[in-house]
């Protein structure tokens, strides 16, 4: 069975090559994974823009409403790093989406990928961190609803602590977050998983394997995780 992955062009959503946030890595990623032999007809599916009543299982209706709308206060465009236009929105409802789409992939067939998402600076009210919506919040709690999945495990290897998917899911003991992370990177204030590793600055290859290695069995161990 070939890798699941999921995808859609507009996971780019046109900005500048020169601004912060790097979108044109998803058409890259794209010409990539078809360049290995990865991305064939039989692997590949198409996302579609997750529905508001999924984004509210892990935000406020208010910010959902703002980003469908494109009406976030700038306040809160300035922490999210990027105007909230309609391509934009656009893309944050199809990453959220795809991330869904790939969880349903991966419980039918072990494994799948979603070529965007990983937005873990977005809270409940709002977005930070160039990230509009917690699509894996927002895939856990559709699963949850749903009955597909009781009992869920998120690891989070962005150099980069989750605070935002730690804000969410605080208070549902059906999922348990970990976030192993730079512990002087952003963000300056942590919001605490459920388990946080911080790794000093300097940290190589051999360290950090070795200190996941020794870390996942001991979760894989504390419950049967769907």
């Amino acid at each position: 069975m070939p890798l699941q992955i999921v995808h859609h062009p507009d996971y780019d959503a046109g900005f500048a090559v020169n601004h912060r946030f790097p979108m044109s890595k998803y058409p890259l990623l794209m010409g990539a994974l078809r360049t290995r032999g990865l991305a064939g007809p039989n692997a590949l599916s198409t996302a579609e823009p997750a529905p508001a009543s999924w984004l509210e299982l892990a935000h406020t209706a208010d910010y959902v409403d703002q980003v469908v709308n494109c009406c976030v206060p700038e306040k809160i465009e300035r922490e999210i790093g990027f105007p909230i236009g309609p391509r934009v929105s656009l893309r944050a409802q199809l990453a959220t989406g795809g991330t869904v789409l790939a969880a349903r992939l991966a419980l039918r067939h072990g494994i799948a990928c979603n070529t965007a998402g990983g937005s873990h600076h977005a809270r409940r009210a709002q977005g930070a961190g160039f990230c509009t919506f917690n699509d894996v919040a927002v895939a856990a709690l559709v699963l949850l609803a749903e009955g597909a999945a009781q009992n869920i495990l998120i690891v989070d290897l962005d150099v980069h602590q989750g605070d935002g998917t730690a804000d969410i899911l605080a208070d549902d003991p059906r999922v348990f977050t970990f976030s192993m992370h730079g512990d002087r990177n952003y963000p300056v204030r942590k919001i605490a998983s459920d388990l946080d590793v911080a790794l000093p600055d300097g940290t190589g290859d051999a360290a950090y394997m070795k200190r996941l290695a020794a870390i996942l069995p001991e979760l894989s161990a504390q419950a049967h995780w769907d």
